[in-house]
């Protein structure tokens, strides 16, 4: 559980949707960003984390998730750099090796909390992610003419 005044690393496992980690990103928010569906062990330990941010529920299969992001810069202005992209085994991918995450592959996240100022709870910041098993890209069908 995170205590107050102490930033915290914490290493969770499940899946994801809606990978934004690559450039551009998520360009109308400034950041990259990942949809993260934690496995039961991650889901005890994120509740127990007192985070500002929200728990969301998928609308289609009502799983929980999380959006964890990091902007692309500090307040300050000084560049984050990318988010730390790493396969199942080896060292992390290279700039122009980063392979796009498919929808319901299986990750290890590395994420980050800190106290947010004259509140009780805390912020999560995304470090890095590590692709523990690609899912398969689903093969869209023929376009389809619609009377509209």
């Amino acid at each position: 559980m995170a205590t107050k005044s102490k930033v915290q690393q914490y290493y969770l496992t499940g899946t994801c949707k809606w990978a934004k980690l690559n450039p551009p990103g998520d360009e109308d928010f400034e950041q990259y960003s990942i949809a993260f569906f934690p496995d039961e062990p991650s889901l005890k330990t994120l509740e127990g984390m007192n985070l500002k941010s929200a728990q969301r529920k998928d609308n289609k299969t009502g799983e929980v998730y999380y959006n964890l992001a990091r902007k692309f810069k500090k307040i300050t202005g000084e560049d984050l750099g990318l988010v730390h992209l790493y396969p199942a085994e080896g060292n992390m991918f290279s700039a122009d090796e980063r392979p796009s995450i498919v929808n319901g592959s299986k990750v290890t996240v590395k994420v980050i909390t800190y106290p947010i100022q004259k509140s009780n709870q805390f912020a999560i910041r995304l470090d890095s992610v590590r692709i523990d098993e690609m899912a398969e890209p689903v093969e869209r069908g023929e376009m389809v003419d619609l009377p509209f």
